[in-house]
């Protein structure tokens, strides 16, 4: 039986490629209606996967030290900012509403998580797990 490890990796780079042609494609559509005007879509995904690749490197440290999921998220919406607004001359205060609540989403998702992963830490399922933590 093969592992999860070596099921996941080959799948790895299209569930990515997936995720970023929809958000994309949600972004396409949504600037569509904000703002009554057809932007790019291979822009659109340039610069969504351009300003995603400099935060993967954090993305990754982010399992020694989660914390750097957070600087990773920084620079993702930074680059996704600049890169919208210099490209498509996109509004930046509305772009950094947008970005910035996406951000926050991110970011409440993340704590959420460590938080239940703490609480997890700390209640043993019996009691001789219990003893081999003491120990």
């Amino acid at each position: 039986m093969a592992s999860p490890i070596a099921v996941c990796v080959p799948a790895t780079p299209i569930i990515a490629s997936l995720a970023l042609i929809i958000i994309s494609l949600f972004i396409y559509y949504f600037f569509q209606i904000l703002f009554k005007e057809t932007y790019s879509f291979e822009k659109i995904c340039a610069i969504l996967f351009l300003s995603y690749v400099p935060g993967v490197i954090f993305y990754f440290g982010s399992v020694f030290y989660p914390p750097f999921f957070i600087l990773g998220l920084i620079i993702h919406s930074v680059l996704l900012v600049v890169g919208l607004e210099e490209n498509l001359q996109v509004p930046k205060k509305t772009l950094v509403k947008l970005v910035g609540m996406g951000f926050a989403l991110a970011l409440i998702f993340w704590l959420t998580r460590q938080i239940f992963e703490v609480k997890e830490s700390f209640n043993p399922k019996s009691l001789d797990q219990l003893e081999e933590e003491i120990k």
